[in-house]
């Protein structure tokens, strides 16, 4: 947590001091969970929301640099087998939904072409999220957390394509991206006496989002 509270406050004085292009994102997102102990408890990918403020700077004619502060409302969707004493094999199955609040800090490096009034543009950059919150319909996630095995703090690569038109002082655009995590959700091992190994536990996330962008111009 201390170390978002750091990047936010770098955020700001690059605000302070390089400022050219405030924008808002805004857009559906879809997710995709992952649980290496089951295809099903996660096997549906869950479409949420994504939105945030951010500023564009050291504006080049190729390339810029940008940098957005945000939330994002993320999860998965799946099912789990349910078992009984009375049925060992098998007793039907039961949904599982889980939703996850997050929020994040990204930069990317932008290159771009402009047409006239068109600047079709790609970027790459590393973002930072924190799990603020979740919603689970089953304890799983908890039981993690309660043993101090849930990684609130993610962190990864943002990769975005887009195209914005640009007006004299307001600007408009689309654009798609992916946050690809390097480090897990849950990433836990532990050893098992009664089946004598060792049991790992991995749950990772990655999310596209598309986006709608408005800008204004104040430098």
């Amino acid at each position: 947590m201390k170390k978002l509270l750091l990047s936010i406050a770098i955020f700001v004085c690059v605000f302070n001091v390089n400022s050219q292009t405030l924008k808002l994102k805004s857009g559906p997102s879809i997710t995709e969970m992952k649980w290496n102990h089951s295809d099903d408890f996660y096997s549906k990918k869950q479409i949420g929301f994504h939105s945030s403020a951010g500023i564009e700077y050291l504006n080049k004619n190729l390339f810029s640099l940008s940098s957005c502060i945000g939330y994002s409302r993320i999860g998965g969707d799946g099912s789990i087998e349910i078992t009984t004493i009375e049925e060992p094999e098998g007793a039907g199955t039961m949904d599982t939904k889980t939703k996850l609040d997050i929020l994040l800090l990204n930069t990317t490096i932008n290159f771009k072409y402009s047409i006239n009034k068109i600047s079709p543009y790609i970027g790459l950059g590393p973002k930072f999220e924190y799990l603020i919150s979740y919603d689970e319909n089953i304890t799983f996630l908890k039981t993690f957390e309660n043993s101090e095995n849930l990684n609130k703090m993610i962190y990864g690569i943002l990769g975005i394509a887009g195209v914005n038109y640009e007006l004299e002082k307001i600007r408009i655009g689309i654009e798609f991206n992916y946050n690809y995590n390097l480090n897990k959700l849950i990433d836990y091992s532990f050893y098992s006496p009664f089946l004598q190994q060792e049991i790992k536990n991995e749950i990772s996330y990655s999310y596209l989002s598309f986006l709608f962008i408005i800008g204004y111009k104040i430098k």
